[in-house]
């Protein structure tokens, strides 16, 4: 019972804690408590993960260097094999010296020059030279020939003299004398056979020498090093580290041939040792085509440092988000809180009828919800208001729009008229003749005040817009209407011609270098249809543009845009969505604009 009473009690005073602090409280357990639980119990598993992945990613990067050595051998192999049988080489240095003159030689040393530089690259083969009989004059050339003598002191002629063996690697330090001739010391790994005479296999005829540089292979050796401290290098036999991913390596990482032979006798061998005092894991591969044993060695301390690094991360991770997340669940629980409080303050002023209340959020939850309805309320309430007096200013604008359409008419044609009698008494027929033409052109334009108008009136009115364009620009345009008869006895809804006529001007021709062009109207009536073509040789509609020209996607500044589209609008409402504007374009060439209009009611049943 007693326990029972102390729950009742905490439940009690935790209902009269302020809502903030219930909802901070609340966020931090929600938040904290999972996350601290799941941290420590995945922080061992993905430290077991990671010693798992990096010791695949070791073992593959182990491979792939085996596989790029393994490729390296069998190319300078193949090119042994095809110099060993070429028959220019053999017949060239089975010849005996003393029976050839000084020019002869001189020939077939410049020809198997050529042909041994042709197998030369920097990524594979870096230099082939043959061993020759002394006598021959270019025997001491060393570039690319070297005497018997030179391979007699060369470490590896007793090998061939005692085991006969195809190919032997060796390692060797050389000067280059056709690209470094100043340095003595580029590092090379060579792989030397012997060209035996055919007629005693005893004897050679001469050796055939590869050489490759140390660098490449080192480079391809450091990428097999997965960690900083790991090293990957290639002995041989005799125990001789022919190339390393690094130039120090700790003498107890220096594997005895013979162990390496147990260790990579059934292939390739990977798996964890004690060298010295250090736990490492070490790869082992004899490589095909050689005595040479690939061999990587990982100090097992690296890799369960990047566990241990790991561990580390998610501590601190977890400590960063158990700060953030106090500073969220704080932010959150105020905003919330504020929210409701100001919500309450102005539902007050909205009771007491005050509409110009707007609560400004960025909350998208309930109460963000909330706030905007409460807003939108207010709005609406104070829009009712708004409306009943701009519905009435509206109503003394139209009067007044009304009366001033009344009047502008007259006093526009007045005005035109006095200008055109004054320009005849100042005898000043240009000017006359252009307020003659404006007239016109602003009557035909009014109509008096009717929307439908015979086709011809329209014709007229874009042949006077033309001609006062003319009078302006002295004449550049070219312009014709070849429209048929029998199109001028229908009517159409007025001003479709003059905007699309007015953009063939300042949009088409204008913009020329010439600043001069043809503006064509053609006209026919075909099945009911009535189609009009204004036609330019403008500079054109560019094709992004031409989509969009019809559409409330064009982006076309000012009142032309606006006012092709509102022609294609006014057609299509007057007349049905089959009828409206088409608009053909050659960017460079000109425009043009097809108008399809029903064969509607004569002008003479009007």
């Amino acid at each position: 019972m007693k326990k029972i009473f102390q729950i009742r009690h905490f439940l009690k005073k935790l209902s009269g804690i302020k809502l903030k602090n219930k909802l901070l409280i609340s966020y931090l357990l929600l938040i904290i408590v999972p996350f601290g639980v799941f941290a420590i119990m995945s922080n061992f598993r993905v430290y077991n993960a990671i010693e798992t992945l990096v010791s695949y990613s070791a073992k593959h990067s182990f491979e792939q260097s085996g596989l790029f050595v393994s490729y390296k051998i069998d190319k300078i192999i193949n090119t042994i094999d095809v110099l060993l049988v070429d028959k220019k080489i053999n017949s060239t240095i089975s010849q005996e010296p003393d029976k050839l003159d000084i020019p002869s030689q001189m020939l077939d040393m410049q020809d198997l020059s050529r042909y041994l530089r042709s197998f030369q690259n920097q990524d594979e083969v870096f230099n082939v030279k043959l061993y020759v009989k002394d006598d021959f004059l270019y025997s001491s050339e060393k570039v690319n020939f070297l005497s018997f003598q030179d391979a007699k002191n060369s470490d590896w002629y007793e090998d061939f003299v005692k085991y006969h063996k195809k190919v032997i690697w060796v390692k060797t330090t050389e000067q280059d004398y056709t690209t470094k001739p100043d340095d003595s010391e580029i590092k090379r790994v060579s792989a030397v056979s012997a060209i035996l005479d055919k007629s005693n296999y005893l004897n050679f005829l001469g050796f055939v020498r590869i050489d490759i540089l140390e660098k490449n292979l080192s480079d391809i050796l450091k990428k097999a090093s997965s960690t900083k401290n790991s090293v990957t290098y290639i002995q041989n036999s005799k125990n001789e580290i022919i190339s390393s991913s690094s130039e120090k390596i700790n003498n107890n990482w220096i594997l005895d041939s013979s162990d390496l032979e147990n260790y990579s006798k059934n292939g390739m061998y990977y798996g964890t040792r004690d060298l010295g005092k250090e736990h490492v894991i070490l790869a082992c591969q004899k490589l095909p085509n050689s005595d040479w044993t690939l061999v990587s060695i990982t100090p097992f301390s690296e890799i369960t440092a990047v566990g241990k690094e790991l561990q580390n991360q998610m501590l601190l991770m977890f400590l960063l988000i158990s700060t953030a997340a106090y500073i969220l669940a704080y932010v959150i629980s105020s905003s919330i809180t504020k929210n409701i409080s100001l919500l309450l303050k102005n539902i007050r002023l909205l009771k007491k009828g005050d509409f110009n209340i707007e609560i400004t959020t960025k909350s998208n939850d309930e109460i963000g919800e909330l706030i905007e309805n409460f807003n939108s309320m207010s709005a609406r309430l104070k829009f009712l208001v708004d409306e009943q007096y701009r519905i009435g200013l509206e109503a003394k604008n139209a009067e007044l729009l009304a009366l001033q359409a009344q009047i502008n008419p007259h006093f526009l044609y007045n005005t035109l008229d006095m200008i055109n009698w004054s320009a005849i008494n100042n005898n000043v027929p240009e000017i006359s003749d252009t307020v003659q033409t404006l007239s016109r052109f602003y009557k035909l334009s009014l109509s008096k005040g009717s929307n439908i108008i015979p086709i011809r009136n329209e014709i007229e009115h874009v042949k006077m817009y033309m001609e006062i364009q003319n009078m302006r620009f002295e004449n550049i345009f070219d312009f014709q209407v070849h429209i048929d008869e029998e199109v001028y006895q229908y009517t159409t809804i007025k001003i479709i011609l003059q905007p699309i006529v007015e953009n063939s001007v300042l949009h088409g021709i204008l913009q020329k270098d010439d600043r001069s062009g043809l503006i064509l109207i053609t006209g026919h009536v075909s099945e009911g249809v009535i189609t009009l073509k204004v036609q330019d040789n403008g500079i054109g509609i560019k094709p992004e543009k031409l989509k969009t020209i019809l559409t409330h996607k064009s982006n076309t500044n000012g009142t032309h845009g606006y006012g092709i589209r509102n022609i294609n609008e006014r057609i299509k409402l007057f007349y049905g969505e089959q009828y409206g504007l088409e608009y053909n374009s050659v960017p460079g060439k000109g425009t043009t604009v097809i108008i399809r209009i029903p064969a509607g009611i004569p002008v003479q049943t009007q």
